[in-house]
């Protein structure tokens, strides 16, 4: 291939290229950025996300880091190109780290590194709590190196699962659960951002390694991390924490014990990682015994987790019914109870969900606040979520909301359901601040970025939710939630041929079973009546449901209506707010059905 002399060329030859060709997006970032750099543009993050990704002018890139997501992906991508089909070429394109702006060196002077292995990580359960305990004994032998004097501030952190090792490794997941525990600590004490271990292992799943490359992409100032080592009889703990800005490590610390000791362990660790960080903004309560958790409830509690990151009706099903288990084997294990009432909460998102969850999910929630009441921030959402879906009530839920972010700042899921709420009672602009902490919080979270992109949805703003759901499909693009959204946004915006696509590559996805009506309506909204009509000839009444808006059946959409009102209120409302509110408007009898909706959604 016969490289280009000027930075302009080199940029346009390379996106052509195969590598750039599963990405279109990069390939325009990538010019974009040559031709800043030929003008001599001094690129600023803020620039860049004005002008190229479409941000307002005052947009704040702290709260929304899509400049530094995508220019790492970009760099990775270049890294790829010239693994492969541009190994051989002279001038090579280059992002220097720290810098937006792009140049072009010689092939002699860059070392490309060779792609990092992926690892493998295992969420954390979040059932393990990091309560501050009388440390005296076990701070003597706690050996803390400060590196550094004075300390750098730090204002916040990314904690890293803990990486098993030795022949052992880590039977007891006390990795994992270690990761949980030192990130509850820390943001029960205030003061500090906290990202928890399952952003930093998405991060880490994708073959980041580097330290500084994951705070980096989270958006955080030190990330902790640290190896675990067994024999099989004690284990010896290693933790650190690296600044983003030059990779320095500023505190690590060591500690031995013997196995049978592994929960009073990890609060001696938590509480001394935080006590080191926060120095006297650490508040000091009482120690908390610990009890040991079967395995197999373990495993039926990280099989639901991972379920419920599908989001999708077969997952979420199978996940309560895992929860359920893990609680069955262990009636006092807290998280298990915590998860079953989130599952339940989030059900009627998704699926008209069964009788009596509204009644479980809250027994389970206020049996999971009963057992742990120093670490119930998620138990706190999913009542929160529980009143929402069950009643309407925003003020209520928002309450719960609000015990649920004092109970721990760094809680995602109550973020993102503030700001959901808050979408509900049009206040947009303090709903987007709670969306974008909660994707400050977990950069990597695809349900954080749906629910900005819902807000966008609910503004009617139909092609700024189209830019956040590409986002969310560029990384994940099997996303079903995303998939059927984007395919209605697109329908939304009059693009009938983007729609009928996205729909026919949703109807492919394992998770599409419970978007199957909505594929069909699409379709047949945009002239694509076939699998509509087949719906609707199934005699399937929840089929036919699903269908009749789109054939124009108003009898049996005010029937499924006046349904859903009783068990998926939510699900309402949502037609009531979109882009065919009008025109369902004409029934008398469904207009006084949104009516009603929006006088629950605006009580006291």
């Amino acid at each position: 291939m016969l490289v280009p002399q000027g930075l302009a060329e080199l940029a346009a030859s390379v996106a052509k290229s195969a590598t750039f060709a599963r990405s279109k997006r990069h390939g325009e970032l990538l010019q974009y950025l040559a031709a800043q750099a030929e003008a001599g543009q001094d690129l600023k993050e803020s620039i860049i996300g004005s002008a190229f990704f479409g941000r307002p002018a005052d947009y704040d890139p702290k709260t929304d880091p899509v400049v530094r997501v995508e220019i790492r992906r970009l760099r990775d991508r270049l890294a790829e190109y010239y693994r492969s089909e541009g190994a051989a070429e002279v001038d090579r394109l280059e992002i220097p780290r720290g810098s937006y702006r792009l140049t072009m060196v010689a092939a002699e002077s860059e070392e490309v590194p060779a792609a990092p292995a992926p690892q493998t990580t295992t969420r954390g359960p979040r059932w393990i709590v990091a309560a501050g305990v009388a440390v005296a004994a076990a701070i003597l032998a706690w050996a803390v190196v400060t590196l550094r004097t004075p300390t750098p501030v730090v204002t916040s952190i990314a904690v890293l699962p803990l990486t098993p090792s030795g022949a052992s490794g880590d039977p007891n997941g006390l990795g994992s659960s270690l990761s949980g525990a030192i990130t509850d600590s820390l943001a029960r004490a205030g003061g500090l951002r906290v990202v928890g271990p399952e952003a930093a292992a998405r991060a880490k799943a994708r073959g980041i390694s580097d330290p500084a490359e994951i705070a980096n992409l989270l958006g955080v100032d030190a990330v902790l991390t640290g190896e675990l080592i067994s024999d099989g009889q004690r284990l010896r703990s290693q933790v650190r924490i690296n600044l983003a800005s030059n990779r320095e490590v500023i505190w690590s610390g060591s500690l031995q014990r013997d196995i049978v000791d592994l929960f009073v362990l990890q609060d001696e660790i938590a509480t001394s990682v935080a006590r080191a960080i926060h120095r006297d903004l650490v508040r000091s309560t009482a120690a908390v015994p610990r009890r040991q958790v079967a395995q197999s409830t373990l495993v039926a509690y990280e099989r639901g987790l991972k379920l419920m990151d599908r989001r999708s009706e077969p997952a979420i099903r199978e996940a309560i019914q895992s929860f359920r288990i893990a609680i069955a084997i262990d009636p006092n294990f807290a998280a298990g109870w915590t998860a079953l009432a989130d599952a339940l909460a989030t059900a009627p998102d998704y699926y008209p969900p069964e009788t009596g969850w509204a009644e479980e999910a809250t027994s389970a929630a206020k049996r999971a606040i009963e057992l742990d009441p120093e670490n119930a921030a998620a138990a706190y959402s999913a009542l929160a979520w529980t009143e929402f879906e069950r009643s309407l009530h925003v003020n209520s839920a928002r309450q719960y909301l609000q015990k649920a972010v004092e109970l721990n700042p760094s809680h995602v899921a109550s973020h993102r359901r503030l700001g959901l709420l808050l979408c509900i009672r049009k206040q947009f602009d303090q709903a987007e601040q709670h969306l974008r902490t909660a994707l400050q919080l977990d950069p990597l979270s695809n349900i954080a970025r749906v629910n900005l992109a819902e807000m966008y949805f609910y503004r009617g703003d139909y092609r700024r939710e189209v830019d956040e759901l590409q986002l969310v499909l560029r990384e994940s693009p099997n996303f079903a939630v995303a998939q059927i959204m984007m395919a209605q946004a697109k329908r939304n915006l009059g693009d009938c041929s983007g729609a009928i696509a996205e729909a026919k590559r949703l109807a492919g996805n394992p998770d599409s079973e419970g978007w199957k009506a909505s594929i069909a309506s699409i379709r047949a909204e945009c002239g694509d009546r076939a699998m509509a009509e087949e719906l609707w000839n199934s005699g399937d009444p929840s089929l036919r449901e699903g269908v009749a808006q789109a054939l124009g059946q108003t009898s049996t959409v005010r029937r499924n209506f006046e349904r859903m009102v009783q068990s998926q209120p939510s699900t309402v409302l949502i037609h009531a707010r979109g882009p065919d509110r009008e025109r369902l408007r004409r029934d008398p009898a469904i207009a006084a059905l949104f009516d009603g909706l929006e006088s629950r959604v605006l009580r006291p």
